[in-house]
């Protein structure tokens, strides 16, 4: 990720990616679409990081899988008052380049982050693909059935963990290798 500022803000239909336009990757998931809450980014390093997000791990996904369902995308601070439980903010990437009250990122690690879902394909095969094919910063693993998520940005670390759910409802993280 070169260049990771930007003074543009685009249209919400404009292509944010070859797959989808910026509406996409901002308008989606079930807590906001069971609420009426503007989740705009109001950083235009934001909108270049969700574009760099779809350029280089969505499209690739898409162009070797097929269409895909997009279930968590960019999480603004009104989005982010709706979710507490299970969310880290300040480490998903999901905010972009956002800044808090303080003035801070919420998210230091900056870049993009989207969950996503093919729906007839074992998502432990497309998270070992995402992990050899593209260029992703982190990579959470849920379960063959459940949505990935998986980040872009300038750490560039290829971070990749598999989260275990309990029924207690606590995940545990354990650090995957491909």
């Amino acid at each position: 990720m070169s260049d990771n500022k930007s003074d543009y803000i685009p249209s919400l239909d404009d292509p944010c990616g070859a797959s989808f336009i910026y509406r996409d990757l901002i308008y989606c998931g079930e807590t906001l679409a069971k609420s009426d809450i503007n989740n705009l980014p109001q950083s235009p390093d934001s909108y270049l990081a969700l574009k760099l997000l779809a350029e280089n791990i969505i499209d690739p996904v898409i162009n070797r899988f097929g269409s895909l369902e997009l279930t968590y995308g960019f999480c603004s601070a009104n989005l982010r008052k709706l979710i507490s439980k299970g969310a880290a903010h300040n480490l998903d990437q999901h905010c972009a380049h956002e800044i808090n009250r303080n003035g801070n990122y919420v998210c230091k690690r900056l870049g993009a982050s989207v969950d996503l879902i093919l729906r007839d394909v074992d998502m432990f095969e497309v998270a070992k693909w995402v992990c050899s094919e593209t260029p992703f910063d982190r990579l959470y693993f849920y379960g063959s059935s459940r949505p990935i998520h998986v980040s872009y940005g300038p750490d560039n670390s290829r971070d990749t963990w598999e989260l275990k759910e309990f029924s207690t409802g606590k995940r545990v993280p354990k650090k995957l290798q491909f």
